[in-house]
């Protein structure tokens, strides 16, 4: 059972869940970009960036325009206009109250490194690799 939360995941397959729902992505640029976007969720990545994670040596005569194609789709498959954003230099993932569970697996972690207590430490960890 899936919860109602939106929720990304990108430990093992990389899957978006809106609204309860597990949204199919079935373009691997697309799974890419995605991928792109949540390792620096919240932050800028630059659309030089992006053209170089999407293309490497081999892209397209037209990097930026069909980077434009990938974003207007994957805003598509967000249905939210506000969770990708345009800055002057790229975008940005704005994720809101929407779940990653990199973000969760760092606090974990964070945490583990924080406490001195070895059973709290072997809890949090452990917590952290079952994500």
């Amino acid at each position: 059972m899936v919860d109602s939360i939106n929720a990304f995941r990108i430990f093992g397959p990389l899957e978006i869940i809106l609204q309860g729902e597990i949204i199919s992505i079935e373009s691997g640029k697309l799974r890419t970009l995605l991928a792109a976007l949540l390792l620096d969720a919240g932050s800028v990545v630059g659309s030089d960036r992006l053209i170089d994670w999407l293309w490497d040596d081999h892209q397209p005569a037209n990097p930026r325009g069909a980077l434009h194609t990938y974003i207007r789709r994957l805003r598509q498959l967000l249905d939210d206009p506000k969770m990708l954003s345009t800055v002057s230099s790229g975008y940005r993932l704005n994720l809101g109250t929407a779940v990653l569970d990199l973000q969760q697996f760092r606090r974990l972690v964070r945490g583990a490194e924080e406490t001195a207590d070895p059973q709290a430490q072997a809890k949090l960890l452990t917590d952290a690799l079952a994500i």
